[in-house]
């Protein structure tokens, strides 16, 4: 994978993996309200994703696909294997694309707004339960929502 970008990043707290993905156009300081209530009980990691924050932009086109695969090197590289992954917006669309061909990694379905300082401590409440909750019910609804689509893998 030659086309990989090495991500910067912040990585606070002690505990299991988790990484947050920053929505488009922002960086990982729009999660800085949330930080203090899960860096007490997990290692946060902060990545900026390619053309994002304090990663540099690369020629060619930002897909999906592309972030995915930053992402994925990421978590082999810096985080060691893998972590669950809390994604803003387009941060959610690359986690979900990450994490459907891996039943490894376990995603939050993508709470909008809430983590950013809206409503701080509700997003914090959802997102501690889920980080502490088998993470096994999160994918039966992707599951079946696969099953039944064409060409599903």
């Amino acid at each position: 994978m030659t086309d990989i970008v090495p991500m910067w990043h912040d990585k606070r707290g002690a505990g299991d993996p988790v990484v947050l993905l920053h929505g488009g156009l922002t960086d990982g300081r729009c999660f800085t309200g949330n930080l203090d209530g899960l860096a007490g009980t997990f290692t946060i990691y902060l990545p900026d994703r390619r053309g994002h924050g304090r990663t540099p932009d690369v020629p060619g086109p930002i897909t999906i696909d592309l972030m995915a695969r930053d992402t994925v090197a990421f978590l082999e590289g810096v985080v060691g294997g893998p972590a669950r992954l809390v994604g803003y917006s387009a941060g959610g669309t690359v986690a979900l694309y990450r994490a459907l061909p891996n039943a490894e990694l376990a995603v939050l379905p993508n709470p909008s707004h809430l983590l950013l300082m809206e409503h701080a401590e509700t997003a914090r409440t959802m997102v501690r339960t889920f980080l502490t909750t088998d993470a096994a019910p999160t994918y039966m609804p992707i599951a079946r929502a696969r099953q039944g689509a064409p060409n599903a893998r």
